[in-house]
C-alpha cells in the first residue's frame, strides 16, 4: 500500500510540475503576442500621422480608427480589444 501511495504521489507531482511548465509557456506566448499587437498599433499610429497632417481630417482619422479596430476586433477577438484600448496611445 505504502509503494502504491508513493507511486501516487509521484504521479502527481509529476503532472503538476508538466502542467506548470506548460502554463509558463503559454505564459510567455501571450506576453510575446501582446507585444507584437502594440508593436502594430504603434506602426499603425505612427503611419497615419505620417500620411495625414492635416487637422481638418479628424473625422477620416475617426473613421480609419473605427475600421482598424473592427479588423483588429475580428482578428483577435474581444479579449484583445481590450488591450487594444489600454495599449493605444496617439
Amino acid at each position: 500500500p505504502s509503494t502504491m501511495i508513493a507511486l501516487l504521489l509521484l504521479n502527481i507531482l509529476h503532472l503538476i510540475y508538466s502542467q506548470s511548465v506548460c502554463i509558463q509557456f503559454i505564459e510567455k506566448c501571450g506576453q510575446t503576442v501582446v507585444e507584437e499587437e502594440k508593436l502594430l498599433i504603434q506602426h499603425r499610429t505612427r503611419a497615419f500621422s505620417q500620411c495625414v497632417t492635416s487637422p481638418m481630417c479628424a473625422n477620416e482619422r475617426i473613421i480609419f480608427d473605427e475600421c482598424f479596430m473592427d479588423s483588429f476586433l475580428a482578428r483577435s477577438g474581444i479579449k484583445a480589444a481590450s488591450q487594444f484600448s489600454q495599449t493605444f496611445a496617439d
